[in-house]
């Protein structure tokens, strides 16, 4: 009777609950050798079945370097992002599909196309593609974002250090050359604070 009363009263009802049942039991039945779970199996369906779009890697990375600078994101933002996207797209095509690009070929694009480079490196080129692939998800373009299940590596910590001057030196004309000029102010004013940096002579 309880079933009867609480039929259809629900987001998932109850009623479709029970009269499904055999049909649930059934597939349990069949995943218990394989030890997979229900959302184990409904995830990949979503993943590899259910999404339609053929929006393509490098189309979507423009869409979303647009809306940034339409909402006012720095020049500086924009060069990181198109930096990471660049080279992601040069390893694994930006013709690809996002609906069809797997967490196991992010993961070796990350820790083997990339194992020289520093871990947070590493962390930040997984960082900005997670942010992409977030993206694609808000606008239904895929239906998961893949980078959720990848390991973020560790990185050591580095204790701090005083700067001299010619290292100093070294980090503005770097900040020139690239025209880095939001860290170049910074730079600049964290020199010339008495409490924050070194003062020149």
């Amino acid at each position: 009777m309880k079933f009867v009363e609480e039929r259809n009263k629900t987001p998932l009802p109850i009623g479709e609950l029970w009269d499904r049942k055999a049909e649930i039991l059934y597939n349990l039945e069949r995943l218990r050798p394989v030890k997979t779970s229900l959302t184990d199996v409904v995830t990949y369906y979503l993943t590899t079945k259910v999404s339609q779009s053929d929006k393509k890697l490098a189309d979507v990375a423009t869409e979303f370097l647009a809306e940034k600078k339409q909402i006012g994101r720095s020049q500086l933002y924009d060069s990181a992002m198109r930096y990471s996207f660049g080279h992601f797209m040069k390893y694994i095509g930006g013709d690809r599909r996002m609906a069809e690009i797997t967490r196991q070929e992010i993961s070796d694009y990350i820790y083997v196309q990339n194992k020289h480079v520093r871990p947070i490196t590493k962390r930040n080129l997984l960082t900005n593609l997670s942010v992409l692939f977030n993206f694609a998800v808000r606008r239904d373009y895929v239906v998961t974002n893949p980078l959720v299940k990848i390991d973020r590596p560790t990185v050591p910590f580095v204790k701090p250090h005083v700067l001299n001057p010619t290292d100093f030196e070294k980090l503005l004309q770097k900040c020139f050359t690239k025209k880095w000029h939001d860290r170049l102010v910074l730079f600049v004013l964290v020199s010339h604070h008495p409490r924050l940096g070194f003062q020149r002579p």
